[in-house]
């Protein structure tokens, strides 16, 4: 059972716009093909612990999804590196977060997911990051975007998840690390130095910065991380550890 974090947004309905959780479809095809049963994690206002307690119980594995920027305050940044934020889903995910690291369950972190990582750390964040060396490519879920070649550091865990000293790596966000959060290794970084995943090795933690449920089709490597984080899901926790 592998739960997808999930947004908070308008969804257009006859009557006008309505206040809904979202998540993308490519997540969850991309845990399904890799085994695992995808269950959608709406961020809830109310009781979180409770209900944060409660979701982890169901869990083997969880996926923090990409969406808005997390909120500055959060690791010290200027109000305007913010273009969305969303202070209730920066609450829940960073309580699911914790918690699953002091159950031993294992963490997948999609772009902002993989953010939230390095910020739950202690980690920052740096604004206007555009790779201008990428280059166009298309998804059938997203339309146009760019991609580019970025490395992957050997030793890591990133290495043997990818099996490959390079990969691929879409360009949807706007943000990335600027101090690595305690704890964490830089695994895998980008020509233009911009670090691209990080990873906790012992607590079964990796964010990546890019979307590989986008490339699906486009390269096996992208269906990678998502076997990760199903396979480790069905291996037993290991010894808790305080987050």
């Amino acid at each position: 059972m592998i739960g997808l974090s999930s947004g908070r947004g308008g969804m257009p309905v006859t009557e006008g716009e309505l206040a809904s959780h979202y998540v993308g479809r490519a997540y969850v095809r991309a845990v399904v093909r890799a085994g695992g049963t995808p269950l959608v994690l709406p961020s809830v206002d109310e009781d979180v612990d409770a209900v944060v307690d409660a979701t982890l119980e169901l869990l083997d594995g969880l996926v923090l999804s990409g969406g808005c920027d997390l909120s500055p305050e959060l690791y010290g940044g200027p109000p305007k590196a913010a273009l969305d934020a969303d202070p209730v889903r920066d609450r829940f995910e960073l309580a699911l977060l914790a918690g699953a690291r002091e159950r031993g369950i294992p963490v997948l972190g999609i772009c902002r997911g993989m953010e939230l990582i390095n910020v739950a750390y202690g980690g920052t964040l740096r604004d206007g990051v555009e790779h201008p060396a990428a280059r166009d490519a298309h998804s059938p879920e997203l339309g146009s975007m760019r991609v580019h070649n970025v490395g992957v550091v050997p030793e890591t865990l990133a290495r043997e998840v990818f099996g490959r000293s390079e990969v691929d790596a879409t360009c949807v966000h706007h943000q990335a690390p600027a101090r690595i959060g305690e704890g964490l290794v830089a695994s895998v970084v980008a020509a233009d130095g911009s670090v691209e995943a990080v990873e906790d090795r012992e607590s079964r933690v990796l964010g990546v910065i890019w979307h590989p449920e986008l490339g699906l089709d486009r390269a096996p490597t992208h269906q990678l991380v998502y076997d990760w984080v199903v396979r480790e899901a069905r291996r037993p926790a290991p010894a808790r550890v305080p987050a």
